[in-house]
């Protein structure tokens, strides 16, 4: 994008004072003239990005007004571009993320295709270039709005109406035409209107024999379980015994769900999208184990309270760790042993960071209990020994603020992580959440957990007693 364009873009989005101290640059060059003058009278770099991320994740109030959805994807790659300038890793997987939460679902799909195609994970750039395609391609077919699926069309409205006057008129004859005979008239029969499938498992649209996330029967039984669906066809509205949808299996065709059959064909299972790309997922990051300086990189880490899905009572504090680096959530055997979780027998294997390879046998469900008082399920896998032990705060975040404000040395320990989230967690929990610099050098994130500190700052370890008030006596 040319900085002339840049420019206008950056007037479009500042009113008042900010515009007043821009509106005079109007060249090409005066779009790096524009953001000094901004820099210099209301911010610092920190809070300009911080102010651009937010700016990343407002979402599109109507995603079939293409109109809309192009403008926002306008404001999504100017603002991406604005922090790329501020040398921010832009290929991050963020902000695919958060460009994904802006498109409808049916580019998203063609984005989706398109990484496949690929047969490698798309940069962002690649997303976005794909992304601007698309959008123009819906907006010649559709116009500025579209429906994503079928809806009822005013003619069939009238023709329905139509029909309805000519069988509650009793004054109508009902044989008008005498080459008819006895037969009765046959009535315009309105045109049945056919919706996308709906997957009762992901909810994307195709059917959920077919689901790209939900491949074994185990994991089906699971979901269905939360959800309350049919265990013979895995939809809603109805129970198992008064199922009376007509299944046929993909692959035998026999009257049974086609994931009844993976689950009898073990030899079908290696055809299921978990294999497809050849790799096992990433688990966890790489991290530094020991350290004998008086600072420390300290990871998201944070006591949290989980329990049973289906028994609350079944409940326990633990240490979780919150690995951006992960692609799927693992669990310590131990804690879903001691939860009594429940589990279908699935496994999967899995990469470290090192490249080392190793299976997670076992898929449970348990719930993390969040900071307003809600719970989110979680679906991890099961394994032993998730991570060495790690260096956390020695005292709840909260307490450590309240005593110190966070300008002394964080008291820390070495703790054993018990649950361990992944990105797709991460995104939930820390996407939109404020963020800020504490003068010990760590960095404060809140998150629907709670806050956390992580980032690299001054610490005090277990074996020298700290001068901070938190171990003053009172």
């Amino acid at each position: 994008m040319a900085n002339v364009l840049k420019l206008q873009k950056l007037k479009e989005r500042c009113d008042g004072e900010a515009y007043d101290a821009i509106k005079r640059f109007n060249t090409d060059a005066g779009y790096q003239e524009a953001l000094a003058k901004l820099k210099q009278r209301f911010g610092s770099d920190a809070q300009a990005i911080a102010a651009l991320r937010k700016q990343l994740y407002v979402p599109v109030k109507d995603k079939t007004d293409l109109l809309a959805v192009r403008k926002s994807f306008d404001d999504f790659e100017c603002c991406l571009s604005k922090l790329d300038e501020y040398n921010q890793d832009i290929d991050s997987i963020e902000f695919k993320l958060a460009l994904l939460r802006k498109l409808p679902d049916i580019i998203i799909s063609k984005l989706s295709d398109f990484e496949i195609s690929l047969k490698r994970e798309a940069t962002v750039a690649e997303y976005c270039e794909h992304a601007d395609l698309q959008i123009s391609a819906h907006q010649k077919n559709f116009g500025n709005k579209f429906q994503q699926g079928f809806q009822k069309s005013n003619k069939k409205v009238e023709i329905s109406k139509a029909v309805a006057n000519t069988t509650r008129d009793p004054k109508v004859k009902r044989h008008q035409d005498p080459n008819l005979g006895d037969r009765k008239p046959q009535q315009h029969q309105q045109a049945r209107v056919k919706y996308p499938p709906k997957c009762s498992f992901c909810e994307g649209q195709h059917r959920n024999d077919n689901c790209p996330v939900v491949t074994t029967v185990e994991e089906a039984k699971l979901i269905a379980s939360d959800k309350r669906l049919c265990f013979t066809c895995f939809r809603s509205n109805h129970r198992t015994p008064d199922c009376r949808k007509e299944i046929e299996c993909t692959h035998c065709h026999k009257p049974h769900h086609t994931l009844y059959c993976h689950s009898l064909r073990p030899d079908l299972r290696h055809n299921s999208r978990k294999d497809s790309k050849g790799s096992s997922p990433v688990v966890a990051a790489y991290k530094a184990v020991s350290s004998e300086s008086d600072t420390e990189v300290l990871l998201f880490t944070r006591e949290v309270l989980v329990s049973h899905p289906g028994n609350p009572s079944l409940a326990q504090k633990v240490l979780v760790f919150v690995d951006n680096g992960a692609q799927i959530p693992l669990i310590d055997y131990t804690l879903s042993a001691s939860l009594k979780l429940p589990c279908a027998n699935v496994s999967t294997t899995c990469q470290g960071a090192d490249g080392n390879q190793f299976v997670a046998s076992g898929k449970y469900k348990l719930n993390i209990h969040l900071e307003d008082g809600t719970t989110l399920p979680v679906y991890p896998y099961g394994a032993a020994n998730l991570v060495q032990r790690i260096s956390v705060p020695k005292v709840p975040v909260e307490k450590y603020l309240r005593a110190t404000k966070g300008k002394f040395p964080l008291p820390i320990k070495l703790g054993l992580p018990l649950l361990l989230l992944s990105m797709r967690e991460y995104a939930l929990l820390f996407i939109d959440e404020d963020s800020k610099k504490l003068d010990n050098g760590f960095v404060l994130w809140q998150s629907k957990l709670g806050p956390f500190i992580s980032g690299e700052g001054k610490v005090q370890r277990e074996c020298i007693r700290s001068q901070s008030p938190l171990f003053r006596k009172s």
